[in-house]
């Protein structure tokens, strides 16, 4: 009987909890209409010189919301490679539960989480959503800064969790199916 490995994935909570403030503080302390001539500078260089109107934003704070977008467009990606490489030196994850994944259901998951990762990006860097003319579900998020907020967030911890996933299904797996070849259990 094989031991029991306990799995342990540290999460850096400290970091995250850094990222997030400023998605806070840009949605409830800045205005929503760029007013003044550092706030349309600043709308200008957005709009001009970085990503513009992409990913959740809204139109009745136009000016917050672009902020918070280009915000985790721009560090989201530098994050969670941050966090993925705290993560990845202390990270413990039993290899015996990948002992009945085939290479077929791995270039299966392989191509699920690559498309996760392609809209993912297509929505955060080409497309752009505007939460306060969206439907009903979305539509809370758009019109308070407050829930916007929230959402913002939720949209850089995805950041996290996609960029966690693709060093397990990239990096992580693949050793393991070279490990297996190479011992002849393939």
């Amino acid at each position: 009987m094989s031991k029991k490995v306990t799995q342990v994935i540290p999460v850096p909570y400290l970091l995250i909890s850094f990222s997030l403030i400023p998605i806070f503080l840009i949605a409830n302390f800045l205005p929503a209409h760029a007013s003044t001539e550092m706030y349309l500078r600043i709308d200008n260089f957005l709009e001009q010189h970085l990503f513009g109107t992409v990913g959740f934003w809204s139109s009745l704070f136009p000016f917050s919301s672009r902020l918070s977008t280009s915000y985790i467009s721009l560090f989201g990606p530098i994050f969670a490679a941050v966090s993925v490489y705290l993560t990845h030196a202390k990270i413990v994850i039993d290899p015996e539960q990948y002992r009945s994944l085939t290479l077929k259901k791995y270039v299966y998951a392989l191509f699920v989480i690559a498309v996760l990762q392609a809209i993912f990006v297509s929505i955060n860097y080409f497309g752009d959503v505007d939460l306060a003319g969206h439907n009903h579900k979305f539509r809370l998020f758009g019109v308070n800064a407050l829930m916007y907020s929230i959402f913002a967030s939720a949209m850089l911890l995805c950041y996290y969790a996609i960029t966690l996933l693709g060093y397990v299904v990239f990096c992580y797996i693949p050793r393991l199916f070279i490990e297996r070849w190479r011992n002849g259990v393939l």
